[in-house]
């Protein structure tokens, strides 16, 4: 069974990974089918609002190399500290919105040390992609399973030219 972008739950296996950015909110899936590296993931305005999905197909052949590195994003801490400021000034005048506010801010400031995963080909990067500090073993483990997966291609590949020789 396939696992859909409607799960609710974390699919970790040899050929999936499947995470929730945002406490459940937006969905990020990478599946390796057929040598092929499928991303789908949703771009969010304002680091919040999903306003589509983008859909990336990647030759796993074509993947040179994948660093995986955790950084701060000083900008998006600094919003979330200011966001909260204001739900704390809102506090008094309205409390739903000052619930809001404190739900965005620290949104923003857990979300400011993601793990950024970029995905490099010969020339050029192909993706970059930033998921949560907290899913840093799972898609250490995917990263793993692709790596087995383009040694089998490479490995096929060579077989290949070795038993087909003209």
């Amino acid at each position: 069974m396939n696992p859909t972008l409607e799960d609710s739950e974390y699919v970790v296996d040899s050929k999936t990974f499947a995470m929730n950015l945002l406490l459940y909110w937006f969905r990020v899936q990478a599946v390796i089918t057929n040598h092929n590296l499928r991303i789908t993931m949703p771009t969010l305005l304002l680091l919040v609002v999903p306003y589509r999905r983008t859909h990336q197909k990647i030759l796993v052949k074509d993947i040179q190399k994948v660093e995986m590195q955790a950084v701060f994003m000083v900008k998006r801490c600094m919003l979330g500290i200011i966001v909260g400021y204001f739900a704390f000034l809102m506090s008094s005048s309205s409390l739903i919105l000052s619930v809001f506010l404190w739900c965005m801010s620290f949104i923003l400031i857990l979300n400011s040390r993601p793990v950024v995963v970029e995905v490099l080909g010969a020339k050029h990067d192909i993706l970059r992609i930033e998921v949560c500090f907290y899913e840093k073993s799972h898609i250490r483990d995917f990263l793993k399973n692709m790596n087995q997966e383009e040694d089998n291609l490479i490995s096929f590949h060579e077989s290949f030219k070795t038993t087909h020789v003209l």
